[in-house]
């Protein structure tokens, strides 16, 4: 490496004098000469490309303004980053119970156990068709971000975005459940044993037709 760059600098001026550049006064020349001793003294220069940035790139600008529709995209695009940082943390937060429950799930008779969500018996809607989902859900989108979805569960080489926009489910009908039950994170609050308070979420229709999100808190033994 330092051989090259005393090369380089032997021979830079010609840049200059086939008037390709007025000066090399540049932050990226200068940082050519700390490459070496970098190396020695921290070993190989991690995170010197752009791959990372262009990456993030993709996941917050490119996906964003495909969710967009196109018009006034800015405000948009916010409001999407902002709904996905959500709910990857309230993943994060399921994922955590879970762990910490060591998988047992919500404690309930009542309720089938997902990880740490308690789902009822029976589903309010059984057996769905995806498409009627779409139209009387009001979520045009369902489809291809449940694709998207189960396309990131795949541990080794998952589909790229075009490949996966041609790939077809390998269902056709789902279980429409309306509400769902997940336990709260213990606070330090005084609990009688085998106590435990969780949140009740639930889908309502609302006026025109869309779905509100309605949640209820209650102790449950």
């Amino acid at each position: 490496m330092e051989d090259a760059l005393d090369a380089f600098h032997k021979h830079k001026s010609i840049l200059i004098c086939l008037g390709v550049r007025d000066h090399l006064d540049i932050p990226k020349i200068h940082s050519l000469i700390h490459y070496a001793e970098s190396v020695r003294l921290f070993g190989t220069t991690d995170n010197y490309n752009t791959e990372g940035f262009e990456r993030l790139h993709i996941d917050m600008a490119k996906e964003g303004w495909r969710a967009s529709n196109k018009r006034e995209e800015r405000p948009q695009m916010v409001r999407w980053l902002s709904r996905r940082e959500k709910v990857a943390a309230f993943d994060r937060y399921l994922q955590k119970v879970a762990r910490d429950e060591d998988g047992q799930g919500i404690e309930d008779e009542s309720n089938k156990r997902i990880g740490g969500i308690g789902l009822p018996k029976q589903p309010h809607k059984p057996n769905q068709l995806v498409q009627d989902i779409q139209q009387r859900h009001h979520s045009p989108g369902f489809q291809e971000d449940l694709k998207s979805y189960l396309n990131k569960l795949i541990p080794e080489q998952p589909l790229g975005r075009r490949r996966l926009e041609m790939t077809s489910l390998p269902f056709e009908r789902l279980n429409i459940y309306h509400g769902f039950k997940f336990p709260l994170e213990d606070i330090g609050e005084d609990r009688k044993e085998g106590d435990e308070e969780r949140d009740w979420v639930r889908a309502r229709p609302a006026a025109r037709g869309c779905y509100d999100l309605a949640g209820f808190r209650e102790s449950v033994k």
